[in-house]
């Protein structure tokens, strides 16, 4: 679904990359552009437009999802605050991007970037970086889909977004899920029935509550994970958020 980046010089060596300028990071870069506010429902960008710029998600989330020949939405993914998408494509997006709450975003155009990146080599490893955050979201999208279970799947979607959202330092942990139902039965592949089956069974075995329609919290991330028979060490690691 992603293309590599093709680099002015194939394989520069570092003696010729020049030092990073002032804000030679892929967040300072961002910084520089203005911020866009993006309404619920509103589309950052559309799939199948000229992939021409960046976008990074500066907070609220967004919906990545394509459109099938017979009209149905597949959700591929969420971008969450800090996310960067764009960078990975190249020619046209693949997917559309569009705002699940009232959301803002910066945009940077691809082709400075990729100019930029050529001469500093700091700013090529955080790209580098943000390709392979997309690339391994991709697989573990693929791994979930192929072999696990409905309960699995609604359970490790969970644990996605507290993997985003917080820095998981408690076993115990409150997040939004800003997503409806037919959002989460989209991006997993299941009926919105089966989804507000498993959340039910979720809630009966108190692993997971509600305190109101889009708040939620996870009474034991070590136990959620073992349901849905994930590493927890893939859920350990600091957010993009924090």
């Amino acid at each position: 679904m992603m293309a590599y980046l093709a680099w002015p010089d194939a394989c520069p060596s570092v003696t010729y990359l020049k030092q990073p300028r002032g804000n030679g990071t892929l967040s300072g870069f961002f910084q520089t552009k203005p911020l866009e506010n993006i309404h619920a429902g509103q589309a950052v960008f559309w799939e199948g437009d000229e992939a021409s710029n960046a976008v990074q998600v500066v907070h609220g989330v967004l919906r990545l999802y394509r459109i099938l020949h017979d009209g149905r939405r597949a959700i591929v993914g969420f971008a969450f605050q800090g996310d960067v998408r764009g960078v990975a494509f190249h020619g046209s997006y693949l997917y559309t991007a569009e705002a699940v709450t009232e959301a803002a975003v910066r945009r940077l155009s691809c082709r400075h970037l990729h100019n930029s990146a050529a001469e500093d080599l700091i700013l090529r490893q955080e790209i580098f970086g943000a390709i392979s955050n997309e690339m391994s979201q991709a697989q573990e999208q693929i791994v979930m889909l192929g072999c696990k279970s409905a309960e699995e799947r609604v359970a490790s979607l969970f644990l996605m977004i507290a993997r985003k959202t917080t820095n998981l330092l408690a076993d115990t942990v409150e997040i939004g899920v800003p997503m409806t139902r037919l959002d989460m039965a989209d991006c997993l592949g299941l009926t919105i029935e089966t989804v507000c089956r498993v959340v039910a069974k979720l809630k009966r075995m108190n692993l997971v509550s509600f305190t109101g329609r889009n708040h939620a919290i996870i009474h034991s991330v070590r136990a959620l994970a073992h349901f849905a028979g994930d590493d927890l060490g893939l859920y350990a690691t600091p957010s993009l958020a924090s």
